[in-house]
């Protein structure tokens, strides 16, 4: 990809920090490091299902899935290139199964392609140790102010 290993263990630890300090959703749905592969452009993250994430049903709501989603492939993104801001340009999801209430949510964010302008990413979402894919997501990522280049207005 287009950083070593060292420099995207730092850079998901690094962004792991600043959410966690946060007064928002992205303390609120704390994620804790499991892995990272510079070589692939993935980074596996797990995530405790609080007793306030679930509905009705007693499954977690598909914003917040959609939420851990986003940020493991926005994580990814920019610890692979160590840009800072990277809006969200589209994203889809695929629910296919529901995440029930107390169980260990895992998720993986891959980089698939990194252009000048735009990095296209997926990601996948389990529970049951990996064993029950839950969820499947794609999305395009706006490099706006590419590590490296100067920022400014256009």
């Amino acid at each position: 990809m287009v950083c070593t290993q060292e420099e995207m263990e730092r850079r998901v630890m690094e962004e792991l920090r600043q959410r966690s300090l946060r007064e928002d959703v992205n303390r609120m749905m704390a994620l804790s490091y499991q892995d990272c592969c510079a070589e692939d452009g993935t980074v596996m993250l797990c995530h405790r299902m609080a007793a306030w994430e679930r509905n009705v049903m007693d499954t977690m709501h598909g914003g917040l899935i959609t939420f851990l989603l986003d940020a493991a492939m926005a994580i990814a993104c920019r610890a692979c290139t160590g840009d800072r801001a990277m809006p969200t340009m589209d994203l889809y999801v695929s629910f296919l199964r529901p995440v029930r209430g107390g169980e260990a949510i895992c998720v993986e964010g891959r980089v698939e392609h990194v252009g000048r302008r735009t990095i296209h990413a997926s990601a996948r979402l389990w529970t049951g140790g990996g064993e029950r894919l839950c969820a499947a997501a794609s999305a395009n990522f706006c490099r706006t102010a590419p590590a490296g280049e100067a920022s400014g207005g256009t």
